[in-house]
């Protein structure tokens, strides 16, 4: 898949996902369906806030994790060039320490630190509470990268070989500070994209911006324990931890739940894909999978199936597919993302 999409608007707030240096993708891959993880210090947090980010905070004035993943999670496996791009915000005070770097190991040894904090504010911008989207390019095969700030091309150079192998071995870390910090620093990233250039994908895709959907479930046949209603079950499954969550249990014949829009699309901007997620548990003897899948009434789009491997509820998977245009072929636009069906079909 050249493009991957990463959004925070659906990971329950509150929660901190950070976890200690070794890549054991847990709590952070099972609430929030990204890859790798939220890397800490001690005593940093990491969790997703009423304003659509990520948000990282320091314990203190040294030091401060970020989200960490393996190149070969994220990129394709033939890939030589990609995109990498993050909405960024700087909250509390300023920092200079790195704010984009890649690595052969997970202790960041053998690092090329591609974008510093400080180096966003000598660009121009960087100001507090100011959201500046960033975009890097890096190519594996000749060693060189470049960085864009809302549409600038604003830094370029090489790095070296063994920090981001063309084998995808490597790790590449975003707003993951080492030094420079104040005690109360804090700053957060959303609108995440990955992307591998390919014959589709030749050029970044500038500043994209996720919108979540509010939606009404319906599913008959389905039986529910520990909520009043489906709607309500569904709905408590997106914001809380696995403990708390009630469930709906599907029918024999596998129906599928149906979600449509509660609330439709009022703005008239490009619409660049359509992304699936869902929260999901099987159970340890048979766990299956839930196919999702879009439709307009006459067309289908089969976003493939989301594996649930064990009987852990898991949070926020993405459909292994994003649709970048309608079940019918064409564009898409806001009538037809308001008059769409998202199905989920137990398999």
């Amino acid at each position: 898949m050249a493009l991957k999409l990463f959004s925070a608007d659906n990971i329950p707030q509150g929660l901190n996902l950070m976890v200690s240096q070794a890549y054991t993708p847990g709590i952070f891959a099972q609430y929030s369906g990204w890859p790798g993880i939220c890397w800490q210090y001690s005593g940093d947090s990491a969790k997703a806030t009423s304003d659509g980010y990520l948000t990282f905070q320091a314990s203190n004035a040294n030091a401060l994790g970020g989200w960490m993943s393996k190149v070969s999670d994220i990129r394709g496996a033939s890939a030589t060039q990609s995109w990498l791009g993050f909405r960024y915000k700087n909250t509390v005070t300023f920092m200079t320490g790195p704010l984009v770097f890649v690595s052969a190991t997970t202790s960041g040894t053998t690092q090329t630190v591609l974008l510093t904090m400080a180096q966003v504010r000598t660009a121009g911008f960087g100001a507090l509470n100011e959201e500046d989207y960033i975009e890097v390019f890096l190519d594996s095969t000749n060693q060189v990268y470049q960085v864009w700030i809302n549409g600038v091309k604003v830094l370029s150079g090489s790095f070296a070989a063994n920090s981001y192998p063309a084998t995808g071995a490597g790790y590449v870390w975003v707003a993951c500070a080492s030094a420079g910090l104040g005690a109360a620093g804090a700053y957060g990233i959303r609108d995440v994209y990955w992307m591998d250039i390919d014959s589709v994908d030749t050029a970044r895709l500038g500043p994209i911006h996720s919108v979540p959907a509010t939606i009404v479930v319906t599913g008959s046949e389905y039986v529910v324990t520990g909520a009043a209603s489906l709607q309500a079950a569904v709905t408590t499954a997106l914001q809380n931890p696995p403990t708390a969550t009630p469930n709906a249990l599907s029918p024999a014949d596998k129906q599928p739940l149906t979600a449509t829009l509660s609330t439709s699309l009022g703005s008239t901007i490009p619409i660049l894909a359509i992304q699936g997620q869902i929260s999901a548990g099987g159970t340890a003897s048979a766990p299956g999978g839930v196919d999702m899948s879009l439709t307009d009434g006459t067309h289908t789009t089969d976003l493939g199936v989301v594996s649930l491997p064990d009987a852990t509820m898991l949070y926020n998977r993405y459909a292994p597919n994003i649709a970048r245009t309608a079940p019918d072929g064409s564009a898409w636009t806001v009538a037809k993302v308001n008059t769409m069906s998202l199905l989920a079909t137990p398999q």
